[in-house]
């Protein structure tokens, strides 16, 4: 058997069909273990959350016309958390906020480049 069928014999044996998933086997007090392995997370639980080392932070894409005037493009806030559920609802909160001042300066309530107060998240 060359190199390519032991790795293909070997993948064959860690499916599992009726869970779909891959199997990792491990030992356990000398007694050989099966468990199905966690799948990846492929997508963010939330589309503005990224996770830079332990902490999670807000980012969301600036309009063009806000952009063009404050020469960034993205909006990066610390969100303080190492918690995916504390970061999801931090995000919330920050996005809530988001909302309303981009509705503020889109609608000329606000100038672009006019600082808003600091956000907070606690």
């Amino acid at each position: 058997m060359n190199s390519d069928q032991t790795r293909k014999a070997q993948e064959d044996r860690d499916y599992d069909p009726l869970s779909q998933t891959r199997v990792s086997h491990r030992r356990v007090d000398g007694i050989h273990a099966s468990e199905p392995s966690r799948p990846s997370p492929r997508r963010a639980a939330d589309p503005y959350l990224l996770r830079r080392g332990r902490i999670y932070y807000f980012r969301k894409r600036l309009p063009k016309v806000i952009s063009e005037n404050c020469c960034r493009t993205f909006l990066r806030l610390s969100l303080r958390t190492p918690l995916l559920s504390e970061a999801m609802s931090r995000s919330a909160r920050v996005f809530a906020a988001y909302q309303r001042a981009e509705t503020r300066v889109m609608t000329g309530h606000e100038s672009a480049t006019s600082h808003p107060k600091p956000f907070s998240p606690s």
